[in-house]
């Protein structure tokens, strides 16, 4: 969150002023007074929001923005200008600012206007958190570690694709296979790197908000609304990449939104009359199959081809046997560091189960079961009798080989609503009411899960 505040104006009680408003607000300000001042100050200060004036003696605001470009400290900067220097203001903006605020400056414009300056910051600490955290924990390019040639082909389209840095992309595979690892390896590989990827997960917004949460908002739009309006996650994605998961999720109306997005159109925020123009790179993934969805008329045929300029599907882990066991490793490694364990090695025993497991979950059920070894068990080898866990939940018997589920039709019949209700109800229990693991669990998307648990007066 940003905290330190630089104001530069040469006028003194406007400096005052701002440092009276924000006083309160828990900002450390400091003052500068030209442009000679304020560019020793941002180096010896290290702000992370610069309030600066269009028009001063000697170096003007633009001249000062130039030289904090050249520093490596990356700082959002405001423009401070008068009603007839909105034009310099803008050109700023281009120049790299972050918005511009009209004099006289009310105190309720300052507020939202760094309202959204901590939204962008978080935004940004969160890139950068994920993408240590993603070069500590993987081993390809800071992603995954992959021995199996049918990964070692989509890391190397990911790098072709990144570097195509206009074409959409669409990723396919089951749950849990790594589609957003795949998405970020084509984000960092691109000319796009340095700029946002925004990742927006398309089942778990509820259908009404989709559209306010692509375009953003202006104040009180509607009821809920943040006081001071919202950056969509287009506009945050400006020269970076939009990753859209569980893009078959995506409601009809946003669907249309995401079309005009693609063909490069401007848009207006939800309730605004603010014009945004965004330039941005589309990934999309999905565990669907989209040309089913086309066929049944819940995804817009022309949207599909939009997005399937390029194909990337991920094989499941059970049919590459190959990453299973050095994947394994890394994650007893990372959890090892983040539980203070001292797993060193996994026996003979464990290898082979691993191997003949079927990974419904695939990466993602794996990365679950080493951490829930290493959080409850105290040894120097994993051992067979640590994954219990896993042999209670697989299939019994040849079940899956002859198509029976398990389940036996009693000679009197059952209600079938009540059998849904009751795996409904089973499912929010063992995913701890999570509806997203609920629904997934039970092979059924999270609109399909909800509508469910409506028609069945389940609490959400």
């Amino acid at each position: 969150m940003p905290s330190k505040i630089l104001v530069v104006d040469d006028e003194p009680d406007f400096c005052e002023a701002v440092r009276d408003l924000l006083k309160g607000d828990g900002f450390s300000v400091t003052e500068a007074y030209d442009g000679d001042q304020a560019l020793a100050a941002y180096k010896r200060e290290r702000p992370d929001v610069v309030l600066l004036d269009v028009r001063m003696p000697g170096q003007s605001g633009l001249e000062v923005l130039k030289g904090i470009g050249r520093q490596t400290h990356d700082a959002l900067v405001i423009m401070t200008t008068a009603v007839d220097e909105v034009a310099t203001a803008v050109e700023a903006m281009k120049l790299g600012a972050y918005d511009y605020l009209v004099k006289p400056i009310s105190t309720e414009h300052l507020n939202a206007t760094l309202d959204r300056a901590r939204e962008h910051f978080a935004l940004k600490q969160e890139i950068g958190r994920r993408r240590a955290l993603q070069r500590d924990e993987f081993s390809l390019e800071g992603d995954v570690i992959v021995a199996s040639p049918s990964m070692m082909e989509v890391f190397k389209l990911a790098g072709t694709l990144g570097r195509a840095d206009r074409a959409t992309v669409l990723i396919t595979g089951e749950t849990g296979t790594g589609k957003e690892i795949v998405a970020r390896a084509i984000h960092r590989s691109s000319p796009r790197s340095d700029q946002p990827l925004v990742v927006v997960n398309c089942g778990a917004i509820p259908k009404d908000l989709m559209e306010a949460e692509l375009l953003g908002y202006a104040k009180g739009a509607f009821t809920g609304a943040l006081t001071g309006g919202k950056k969509g996650k287009v506009e945050l994605a400006h020269q970076g990449t939009l990753f859209l998961d569980e893009i078959a999720e995506l409601p009809a109306g946003a669907q249309t939104v995401l079309l005009r997005i693609l063909d490069g159109q401007p848009f207006y925020p939800v309730g605004s009359n603010r014009e945004v123009q965004a330039e941005v790179r589309v990934i999309a993934a999905t565990n669907r199959d989209l040309r089913s969805a086309v066929s049944e008329g819940s995804f817009r045929e022309d949207l599909f081809y939009r997005l399937n300029v390029a194909h990337i599907h991920l094989p499941p882990l059970r049919e590459r046997a190959e990453d299973i066991l050095p994947m394994a490793q890394s994650f007893l490694k990372e959890f090892n560091q983040e539980y203070g364990k001292s797993f060193e090695s996994i026996s003979q025993e464990v290898a082979s189960r691993l191997l003949s497991y079927p990974w419904k979950g695939n990466v993602r059920e794996m990365r679950n079961a080493i951490e829930r070894v290493v959080l409850y068990e105290e040894d120097s080898e994993v051992r067979v009798e640590h994954l219990a866990f896993l042999e209670a939940s697989r299939p019994k018997g040849n079940d899956s080989a002859s198509g029976s589920s398990g389940f036996s039709l009693p000679s009197e019949g059952v209600d079938i609503e009540k059998v849904f209700r009751e795996l409904i109800v089973q499912a929010l229990d063992r995913t701890e009411y999570n509806q997203s693991k609920a629904a997934r669990l039970l092979g059924i998307s999270l609109p399909t899960f909800r509508y469910r648990m409506e028609k069945y007066g389940l609490k959400s």
